[in-house]
């Protein structure tokens, strides 16, 4: 309890010491920082609601039926664009480290810890999709060979290749999250991702209790700030939307093509990443300063 006190009025005292021309950037990288990116996946009918959702399907049915060739580019452009945010999302962390910690380092030695944090928290991740398909279909494998090779169809596979799917994501990002928390501010003082790795697990084994008290506080901020998001877009954001659109004519709904051409491809594409962009700038206000609180507890609890 003292130490939720204490980081609280750290937080509290670091708001207030900091000018208000440093609020605005604070806030853009919190686009970046933490859990942001976890309202998508919580919201994703509120976030499309300012998507014409037809035109939405027409894109889907068109690319499935006349342009399927066209997939992997798009698969390529979204992974990009995860992979870039990814990668920013690990530099931010860096700097913001940084000034909590009140250090001062150059933005060559950032770019360089930002990049040997990133490779191995990347490889991990593949590692953790790789392991987790590998047992799907082995259990695939599996029911058909105690079948005697008798089966030629596999009830259910669907669903267990959706579960597959997000027990991955799940993994990844819990173990990025604890990468994140315990080795990259580590890596921020000049030790390698291994020996802060090692440290983390001490940690872990040392006080696990604390830990996942740490954790339940950090779930509960985060499903708190996204159930801001959500009341923020549906009783705020929505009911403006709609009212432009009824009384001025002024819609607000993004368009997608309802044709889809190569030349269109990048442009659907830009237009939906920038829908989860607005999603993630919306969403930055409510976080920042219950992602402040958690990393001043994470540095009362363990000095990381």
């Amino acid at each position: 309890m003292k130490a939720l006190i204490l980081a609280f009025l750290d937080g509290y005292h670091y708001l207030n010491r900091l000018p208000v021309k440093y609020w605005i950037p604070l806030i853009l990288s919190c686009v970046f920082l933490g859990w942001n990116g976890l309202q998508i996946i919580f919201s994703p009918n509120l976030i499309l609601a300012f998507i014409d959702t037809g035109s939405v399907t027409e894109l889907i049915y068109n690319t499935l039926e006349f342009h399927i060739r066209s997939i992997p580019i798009y698969i390529f452009i979204v992974l990009t664009f995860i992979l870039v945010h990814w990668l920013i999302h690990t530099i931010t962390e860096i700097g913001l480290t940084n000034l909590l910690h009140r250090q001062k380092i150059s933005l060559s030695r950032i770019y360089t810890t930002g990049l040997n944090f990133f490779v191995p928290n990347l490889l991990i991740v593949i590692s953790i999709f790789f392991i987790v398909i590998a047992i799907f279909m082995l259990s695939i494998f599996l029911q058909i060979a105690f079948s005697g090779f008798a089966m030629t169809f596999v009830t259910g596979i669907e669903t267990l290749f959706y579960r597959a799917i997000g027990l991955s994501l799940l993994f990844s990002f819990i173990v990025t999250m604890w990468l994140t928390d315990f080795v990259l501010p580590r890596m921020t003082q000049g030790h390698t991702f291994k020996y802060a790795f090692v440290r983390s697990m001490i940690v872990f084994n040392n006080r696990p209790v604390s830990l996942i008290a740490f954790y339940i506080i950090k779930l509960i901020l985060i499903l708190l700030s996204i159930g801001l998001f959500q009341i923020v877009l549906r009783h705020l954001l929505l009911p403006v939307s709609v009212m432009l659109e009824t009384q001025y004519s002024i819609s607000l709904a993004l368009f997608s093509g309802r044709e889809l051409v190569f030349e269109k491809l990048f442009s659907n594409l830009v237009l939906l990443i920038f829908v989860f962009v607005s999603a993630l700038l919306v969403f930055a206000p409510f976080m920042a300063p219950m992602y402040l609180f958690q990393r001043f507890l994470l540095l009362r609890l363990y000095k990381v």
